[in-house]
């Protein structure tokens, strides 16, 4: 597997942190989104002449920026629905793991 995706990408961002802190349950929404800012990063091709960079990728993101006061009662709904669904995803990789 590619170090830039998976499995290598987690253990790669995980490696950054001081031993201490690997086992720590990250509470502070600084450094989640900190840490939401590095996976984007490495999922992302920020040059399009990158071409195996679009090849070696197994999932592509891109940024969204929805502000409160344009999108109201949606976007209270979508962050009501990410939760529930990150919180899939979370129960999901324990189940891996364990």
């Amino acid at each position: 597997m590619e170090a830039c995706c998976g499995n290598g990408l987690y253990q790669r961002l995980r490696s950054q942190l001081p031993p201490q802190q690997r086992t720590v349950t990250n509470t502070d929404i600084v450094e989640a989104n900190n840490f939401g800012q590095r996976i984007f990063w490495g999922l992302s091709v920020t040059d399009v002449s990158e071409t195996s960079a679009v090849n070696t990728r197994p999932l592509i993101l891109t940024p969204t920026s929805l502000a409160q006061g344009s999108y109201k009662v949606c976007l209270d709904t979508f962050k009501k629905r990410l939760g529930l669904f990150i919180g899939g995803i979370v129960n999901a990789f324990k189940d891996v793991i364990e």
